[in-house]
């Protein structure tokens, strides 16, 4: 019994095992149509068994939710619908209907099972940006605890490496942040002590001490859950419809139906059964599967597409309003861009070094240095190796990593530094407008010791980086124009 339990529970086992009935089935009924063999009746039997069987397997759960419905004199709904007019194929001897409408109506179940499953990957991939325990200030002690105890205006300690909890404000510590989980930024965002972060984001390389201003179920991560959550419960106008449509549809191929079969034998005086067959015929042919699944399933299945590719639809109504679409605004990098720095000039303001020696001795700043511009000049060093142009290794010490900004290195008595403006306005410097379109770096030095206030701090260099356009992105932005997108926008910085 515990077997058959789960083979009903159990969707794919369930329309497996009836579809293979069902077709089974189909074969002997075939057979029993051959002229001349001598077990017909045996074989017809063993077809309407066979049918009969499968449509209980595919069956048992409309028959079900159609009664405990009827019970509650809730009868003007599909399963009702179904359940009469399968009943009807039984009894009028049409057991391959009979079957075959439960069979299909459990497909569609199934596809849309997936499609939903999906969207809910979606949200357990989002889960796991989240943080099961996180450290908070209390009376002078840093305690352990789960996210959801802690209470706004608490401060928070966020590791370097680490998720970030709750949404909070960064009250000591600079760094930087990788929000590209939730923005699609592929660059880390420097942040500072006044800065907003948001949960799920995570902090690259600095301890930060932060200020909780929403609890967890307020906090950006847990509100993109909820929304990826409630998406199939939001029906656009079409499936509103649809389901209006249903309580309609029911009861009046009902009352049709029961018109059908009593009027003609009365005007007529044709025999009742003759009348009362058809209608049973009539009920088979107004079964409404394709008309309740298809609508549901192509938002199902459009929700389901789009949160595998990262992208959280509020629901079936927002879908519907993208038709209407005539603005669309991009983020640059990383969407339209493919978020990969490459090189591609350098922008020298003295003559005590050559553009050669500036890459050099940038290129041995950042030797240890993760960062997207790090990765790039390595690129670039790699890409001169190539040609045959081999780059000249400088020698610096003392390297140290200035989260959120850039990093400095010593040659004998010179510091230099490599960064972005924070870091120049911090040693004093104030830096040239450089091309918007570009990501720019700057890089300095200053001589003499470097506490002293009167150390001599001079602009050396900035070094352009651009981001490649995505081979995909003209195609489909010619292809938005053609859909009926009348303005296609950029925003960046």
């Amino acid at each position: 019994m515990e077997k058959v339990k789960r083979l009903i529970q159990d969707d794919k086992q369930k329309i497996k095992v009836a579809l293979t009935l069902f077709l089974f089935g189909l074969v002997i009924l075939l057979i029993t149509n051959i002229r001349g063999i001598e077990w017909h009746i045996s074989l017809e039997l063993l077809s309407k068994s066979t049918f009969l069987v499968a449509y209980g397997i595919a069956g048992f759960s409309v028959l079900r939710t159609a009664w405990n419905k009827l019970t509650q004199k809730d009868w003007m709904n599909e399963y009702f619908l179904m359940s009469l007019a399968s009943l009807g194929a039984l009894a009028i001897g049409e057991w391959p209907e009979a079957a075959a409408i439960m069979i299909f109506y459990e497909i569609g179940e199934y596809a849309q099972s997936i499609a939903i499953s999906r969207s809910r990957k979606s949200i357990s991939d989002l889960l796991d940006l989240s943080v099961d325990t996180c450290v908070v200030e209390r009376n002078g002690e840093h305690v352990e605890v789960d996210p959801s105890e802690i209470e706004i205006g608490e401060i928070i300690l966020i590791p370097a490496g680490s998720r970030i909890p709750l949404d909070a404000e960064i009250v000591e510590g600079r760094g930087e942040i990788d929000t590209s989980a939730l923005t699609g930024e592929s660059l880390p965002v420097a942040v500072d002590v006044g800065d907003k972060v948001m949960s799920g984001s995570l902090n690259l390389n600095a301890v930060l001490r932060a200020k909780v201003d929403a609890t967890v179920d307020d906090s950006t991560l847990y509100r993109i859950i909820e929304l990826s959550d409630e998406a199939s419960l939001r029906k656009g106008k079409t499936e509103r419809l649809i389901s209006r449509f249903a309580r309609y549809y029911t009861p009046i191929v009902i009352v049709l139906a029961v018109l059908f079969a009593v009027l003609p034998p009365l005007i007529t005086g044709d025999p009742f059964l003759k009348w009362f067959e058809r209608t049973l015929n009539l009920l088979v042919i107004s079964c409404p599967c394709a008309l309740v699944l298809s609508v549901p399933l192509s938002y199902f299945s459009c929700l389901g597409l789009a949160s595998t590719r990262g992208i959280v639809i509020k629901g079936g109504d927002v879908i519907e309003r993208f038709a209407q679409v005539e603005t669309i605004v991009f983020d640059k990098t990383g969407t339209l861009t493919t978020g990969k720095l490459e090189l591609s000039r350098i922008e020298s303001y003295t003559d005590h070094f050559s553009e050669d020696e500036l890459f050099a001795l940038a290129l041995a700043l950042e030797r240890g240095s993760t960062h997207l511009v790090a990765d790039s000049l390595r690129r670039f060093a790699e890409l001169l190796e190539a040609r045959g142009e081999p780059v000249a290794m400088a020698e610096v010490q003392d390297l140290e990593e200035l989260p959120g900004r850039g990093v400095k290195g010593r040659r004998n008595d010179i510091v230099f530094y490599i960064g972005n403006t924070r870091l120049m306005s911090d040693i004093g410097l104030v830096v040239p407008e450089t091309d918007e379109s570009l990501s720019v770096v700057f890089f300095a030095m200053s001589s003499g010791v470097e506490e002293e206030r009167d150390r001599e701090v001079v602009l050396l260099a900035s070094f352009l980086f651009e981001d490649e356009v995505r081979e995909e992105a003209p195609a489909v932005l010619r292809k938005l124009k053609s859909l009926g997108v009348k303005k296609l926008a950029m925003y960046s910085g």
